[in-house]
């Protein structure tokens, strides 16, 4: 055998398990090495990461530094030669307070020196701006030459910054590094140069800068938009170049310049002169030269006068050329130099070029717009003169969001109606006269219509001539001022009111349209004759009218205290002729009706009444109508010859409680329309006509009565009440038919008489479980604590089922009756009960369970020391222990009181905060007064309480009363 096939075998044989030996045991873990103590700059290192948050921690944690770190220096200068961004900005923290430290060798601190080189030698990222802020404080007196070394320092953000902290610090004494910085090759060095020669208070810093205006586009725009800084200081620099021949562009950078600092001067600074060599200028191929000329040549057109109106050698500007320059900037097709510095001037003077509001919520782009446009387009002037003469051809264009309102002088009026637009044709007297009030109330004001918003503009007022166009923008706030401009024409435009009802499809020539309305006025000067015409011609086109004009004359002539004398009755005979074919009457078909019914005579509000009855809010629409015409009006149609008018009629009757129609009612009880005579029977029981009872009984109890209208008669019946109502309602139980049972139960729910609430106990016990019980129950609660709670504690007293025991124990806890106390209190005992009688106790008493660990015990301990106390003690002791602040007092509730703790006993039902109080006071109030106007449940809303509280104070007013009498 083979040594290979031996190994094989010895691996596949099978250890002999007598000798199996366990593993020697694994020798426990040496303890762990002791943490290794932290070094010094290691513990440094740690404690700068604190070095942010709130200022108080920052400097907790710097005292404690200052006594743990006796050589803090050489710790500073450690860690800055290594630090990161993070690490490197909270170093700066510490340095500030400790760099200024002596150090042992000859008493000077190293670390503004060391943090010079860190700037000069590596970029510090985010830290930065910070480290060049803390070198420069220590440094103190040798500060400035440390910054122009890192400004020479080959590191951009460290020369950005340290420009930044060195402009403030600079002297006219300083002007030769500036103009060596200007000087350099590099192009940072330079625009670090510009930004130091505008803030050195020398001649020869603006002289320097509208040099480098000549060079190339990133220089000469950065050495502009310091002149611009520079503002008044560098205008007599920026003119006497302007006043030499061009020679490059730099005369367009100085026009530009003086046009940006114009914004901001009340004097000119821009001078008109130039118009003359920059016109040329907007046909240069360059873009950027283009769009400088069109900048300064925008605002030099915006202060010239309209074309042709100057001396015949004014400056004629080529608006729509202007507009597709500054359209270049605004959305450039090709590269343009400086273009952040332009555009966003570009588009200030491009809006107040064209006149365009709504520029951020239009999408439509300004390419495409300007394409629509730019055929016959003037551009907006600041001021344009008005005489008499040229009147005739202004347009005054009122604009905001969906609002488009154009006011026509009469030489227009031939001009065909833009879309969307509401216009009106004037005179040109009335134009004139527009114009001058406009002019008066500041419109071409510039200080007047000055807003300080940067909302963007939307809605404009505009003033319009073949010659030229001035507007006034606003954004959407409030301007008193342009406010009162907007009324100025609106109330122009409604004083022509009747051009606005012209037809297009029956008079398309507005300008014929207008000169024979115009001629017809001026021979009819009675304003009422003229309201009446404009009457006929809104009803004549009203079912082609678009919904705002319907509502503006609706508004109009409702608002009239003369609308009898303007109303004829042909006028509501044509108002009923458009209206009559309607299908379903709109919001404003219903205002038009209501103006119908305040006609003179009977023809035609009857009609208005069955016309308004048709609508879908049918009741809502006849209140309207009878609203118009006044109570008189309703007692008369209550006999009118339309059944449809009665009953509407009667339906008013019930809302307005007008009890002088209660005669009129009762003989439509006999009506011979069913529907007049149900409406009859329901009105009667809504308003308590006791003459009615008669009536009703006696057509309960016809054979030939329908059976929908004895239901109505039945529970009219229970309101109005009478000697022979119980009986008749008890008698009436004994119908066969559901329908009727319930109507029975029903009018015993509504009829104030013991007997009725004493019957419907005895129902809630004899149909216990059956429909006719589950009425009864429900009913008898209508009929309020003051009669149900006899009427249940007499059943009460008989009851020997279990189930309904405890259900009519539950009644009588709903009205917090104090004799169902005990009885509540033994239902506690009962699973299913409890939690329903805990609630009932709460409220009867007053006392609070909530907290209670022990609810039986307490509840029996409270009753045993209280139950010979009055209810109204229990609210006492209730609100006392509450600490709930009440004027009620024991004395109030003592014989011969009467009702003197009523209002406060009012002012707990509406307003005190625990449910339980506002229960239990209402219980209260109930047995004080003997009065029930309405159970009150944790539940109740507010409104409702408040109508209870407001009945019982009411009950209080008219005792007084009758006392005082």
């Amino acid at each position: 055998m083979t040594l290979a096939s031996l190994l094989c075998l010895s691996v596949l044989t099978a250890p002999p398990q007598g000798d199996l030996r366990l593993p020697p045991p694994t020798p426990k873990t040496a303890a762990a090495a002791a943490p290794r103590p932290l070094s010094e700059i290691e513990r440094f290192r740690r404690d700068l990461m604190e070095m942010q948050g709130s200022q108080p921690k920052v400097e907790s944690k710097l005292q404690e530094m200052s006594t743990t770190y006796p050589a803090i220096e050489a710790l500073i200068l450690e860690v800055a030669r290594s630090a990161r961004a993070n690490e490197m900005e909270n170093l700066m923290v510490v340095a500030k307070r400790f760099g200024k430290v002596p150090a042992a060798d000859g008493g000077k601190s190293h670390v503004p020196d060391e943090l010079l080189f860190q700037l000069l030698a590596r970029p510090l990222g985010d830290a930065t701006r910070s480290t060049v802020a803390t070198m420069a404080l220590l440094k103190g007196d040798q500060a400035k030459v440390a910054l122009q070394q890192c400004i020479r320092g080959r590191i951009a953000a460290v020369r950005r910054y340290a420009t930044e902290l060195l402009a403030p610090m600079l002297t006219p004494e300083d002007l030769d590094f500036a103009l060596q910085l200007s000087s350099e090759q590099t192009l940072d060095l330079q625009l670090r140069g510009i930004d130091l020669l505008a803030a050195i208070p020398h001649e020869r810093g603006p002289q320097r800068l509208v040099e480098l205006l000549s060079k190339e586009p990133a220089l000469a725009g950065a050495a502009c938009a310091a002149l611009i800084a520079l503002g008044e200081r560098a205008v007599p620099y920026l003119q006497r170049l302007c006043a030499e021949p061009r020679i490059d562009r730099a005369y367009e950078y100085c026009a530009f310049a003086l046009a940006q600092i114009q914004q901001t001067s009340t004097a000119t600074v821009l001078p008109a002169s130039v118009a003359s060599v920059l016109l040329p200028r907007l046909k240069d191929p360059e873009p950027l030269t283009r769009s400088l000329a069109a900048l300064a040549l925008a605002d030099l057109a915006y202060r010239s006068e309209p074309t042709g109106t100057g001396s015949p050698d004014a400056v004629v500007f080529p608006d729509a050329q202007i507009v597709e320059a500054l359209i270049d900037l605004v959305a450039p097709i090709q590269f343009v130099p400086n273009l952040d510095m332009l555009r966003h001037s570009a588009e200030e003077r491009l809006v107040r070029a064209t006149g365009r509001v709504g520029v951020g919520r239009e999408s439509l782009p300004w390419r495409e717009w300007w394409k629509e446009q730019k055929v016959g387009f003037l551009g907006v002037r600041a001021r344009l003169a008005v005489d008499r003469s040229s009147a005739q051809n202004a347009v005054v264009v009122l604009r905001h969001e969906q609002r488009f309102v154009r006011v026509l002088a009469e030489g227009l009026a031939d001009a065909a109606p833009q879309n969307g637009a509401v216009e009106i044709v004037l005179t040109a007297e009335q134009m004139f006269d527009l114009v001058q009030a406009l002019e008066a109330g500041g419109f071409g004001d510039t200080e007047a219509m000055r807003v300080q918003s940067a909302l963007p503009i939307v809605r404009s007022l505009q003033l319009q001539l073949p010659s030229g166009r001035t507007q006034v923008a606003m954004p959407a706030t409030p301007h008193p001022r342009f406010d009162a401009l907007v009324q100025l024409v609106q109330d122009r435009v409604d004083s022509e009111l009747w051009q606005l009802y012209r037809d297009p499809k029956a008079e398309p020539d507005r300008a014929a349209f207008w000169r024979a309305e115009r001629r017809w006025l001026d021979a009819h000067p009675d304003a009422l004759e003229r309201d009446r015409r404009l009457l006929e011609r809104v009803v004549q086109h009203w079912p082609s009218l678009p919904q705002p004009l319907r509502a503006r004359a609706i508004e109009q002539f409702l608002s009239r205290s003369d609308r009898k004398q303007l109303l004829r009755e042909e006028d509501g005979e044509r108002i009923l002729a458009a209206l009559e074919p309607v299908a379903e009457l709109s919001e404003m078909d219903l205002r038009l009706l209501e103006l119908a019914a305040g006609v003179r005579g009977d023809r035609i509000w009857p009609r208005c009444i069955v016309l308004a009855a048709r609508a879908g809010d049918g009741r809502t629409a006849v209140r309207s109508v009878f609203a118009v015409m006044g109570p008189d009006a309703v007692l008369t149609a209550l006999s009118d010859a339309n059944p449809v008018v009665r009953r509407a009629a009667i339906e008013e009757v019930v809302v307005g409680r007008d009890q002088r129609a209660a005669p009129r009612i009762i003989e439509l009880l006999a009506d011979a329309e069913p529907e007049v005579r149900r409406a009859a029977a329901l009105a009667s029981g809504q308003m308590q006509i006791e003459a009615a009872a008669p009536r009703l009984i006696a057509t309960i109890v016809a054979e030939d009565t329908p059976p929908a209208m004895r239901r109505d008669c039945l529970r009219a019946l229970g309101r109005v009440g009478g000697d022979q109502a119980f009986s008749v309602l008890q008698r009436a139980l004994a119908a066969p038919g559901q329908d009727d049972k319930e109507a029975a139960l029903r009018g015993l729910g509504e009829l104030r008489d013991p007997r009725s609430a004493q019957l419907l106990a005895e129902l809630v016990v004899l149909s216990h479980g059956k429909d006719l019980g589950t009425l009864a129950r429900y009913y008898l609660q209508r009929q309020g604590g003051v009669l149900a709670v006899p009427a249940l504690r007499q059943q009460l007293l008989t009851v020997q089922d279990e189930a309904i025991r405890q259900e009519l124990v539950l009644l009588l806890g709903n009205y917090q009756d104090p004799g169902a106390v005990p009885d509540l209190m033994d239902l506690l005992r009962v699973p299913r009960r409890a939690g329903e009688a805990e609630a009932l106790l709460v409220m009867a008493t007053g006392v609070d369970l909530a907290k209670s660990t022990d609810r039986i015990g307490d509840i029996e301990a409270w009753w045993r020391k209280n139950k010979a106390s009055p209810q109204w003690q229990w609210l006492l002791d209730g609100l006392h222990a509450a600490e709930v602040a009440t004027l009620l007092k024991a004395e109030q509730f003592a014989p011969g009181a009467g009702l003197a703790p009523v209002p406060e006993l009012a002012r707990l039902l509406a307003e005190a905060r625990e449910p339980r109080f506002q229960v239990l006071a209402a219980a209260v109030l109930r047995s004080v007064t003997g009065q029930d106007f309405g159970v009150v449940t944790p539940q109740t809303p507010q409104a409702e309480r408040e109508g209870i509280a407001a009945r019982y104070r009411l009950l209080v007013e008219n005792a007084r009363a009758a006392q005082g009498r």
